[in-house]
């Protein structure tokens, strides 16, 4: 609805056009709808209005906390998404490689040793009959190469 449309059901003039057919209690009517429209209309910016205020005193709550410990942006970003107390754990990342193997078609590969073993693993212990232990990797190997 447009401003003009609003001004016209300001005017009596209008009004009276519009209704001049209607009876009393049409218009009884039409006044009880209005009635409730306008308290529906209250109600609602009553809400905005509280709502506003609980972010505004929110605000001063947080504005005061982070003056009176002296904390950063950084502070919030580390300590901010922790769960009662505790703080959410990372995730460990990939997995360092603890097999290394050549498969048949020559190329050398790894495996972490976690998940399913490599279908090429699978078959190069199958041809050669060994152990999947034979194709660990030393751990002084995998700490030089972090």
């Amino acid at each position: 609805m447009d401003i003009e449309q609003i001004k016209s059901y300001k005017s009596i003039r209008f009004l009276s056009a519009e209704f001049k057919e209607a009876c009393v209690a049409d218009l009884e009517d039409i006044i009880e709808t209005f009635k409730k429209l306008i308290t529906k209309k209250e109600e609602q910016e009553q809400l905005e209005r509280q709502a506003n205020a609980d972010k505004i005193e929110a605000a001063k709550k947080a504005y005061d906390l982070i003056r009176t410990f002296s904390l950063t942006q950084e502070d919030i970003a580390r300590y901010g998404n922790e769960k009662d107390g505790q703080r959410q754990r990372k995730s460990p990342g990939k997995a360092k490689p603890k097999y290394s193997f050549e498969c048949l078609d020559g190329i050398t590969r790894t495996w972490s040793g976690r998940g399913r073993m490599p279908v090429p693993f699978a078959q190069l212990l199958e041809s050669n009959g060994k152990a999947k232990e034979d194709y660990l990797i030393p751990e002084d190997s995998v700490q030089n190469a972090e």
